[in-house]
């Protein structure tokens, strides 16, 4: 298998991610669809915003805080000797191809492109969808945190995230290399 990584900067590239994203991602990422967060609301999250922060709705800020105490509580859930991680902030494979291994296939490849590299320590991932949670478990991550998704409710006490693919909760994983 062939890597490719994307260039930094390439605005063909990056609207080409953009739009697959927009394609695939956003419809069956659990959170996403479990805040009902739509395809408008992700395009000035993936674009960034220079200068003022943008405003992003109710449900876009609560799946920003749900990904941020998964990436601020790294290093402290992390043995204090690892000093370089890679992190991968999603994996998406698109509809038409996902019984044919390709997200486990990617991942394996990347771990071991990983270990060639020789000074990387760790793997890390938020895993929202139970598909990659899978894969995560086959390849070898451990879990280091888990989010529960029946933990977070709105002011009438209802869970507000609730998954059609099953998955229960946002975790954070490692394959220590």
């Amino acid at each position: 298998m062939e890597i490719n990584f994307l260039k930094p900067n390439d605005k063909e590239q990056s609207e080409e991610v953009l739009q697959f994203l927009l394609d695939h991602f956003v419809i069956d990422e659990p959170l996403f669809e479990g805040l009902n967060i739509g395809r408008e609301e992700v395009i000035p999250f993936y674009k960034g915003n220079e200068g003022d922060k943008p405003k992003y709705s109710k449900n876009v800020d609560l799946y920003c805080q749900l990904v941020h105490v998964c990436e601020s509580s790294v290093w402290d859930l992390l043995p204090k000797n690892m000093v370089k991680l890679c992190s991968i902030a999603f994996l998406s494979v698109h509809k038409e191809y996902r019984k044919l291994d390709i997200g486990y296939q990617t991942t394996v490849e990347l771990a071991n492109y990983l270990r060639q590299m020789g000074d990387v320590q760790g793997f890390v991932s938020e895993l929202s969808a139970v598909g990659t949670q899978k894969i995560a478990k086959k390849v070898g991550f451990e879990l280091i945190l888990q989010i529960p998704y029946n933990g977070w409710k709105d002011e009438n006490g209802n869970q507000i995230i609730k998954s059609k693919d099953g998955s229960k909760s946002l975790d954070l994983q490692c394959l220590f290399l």
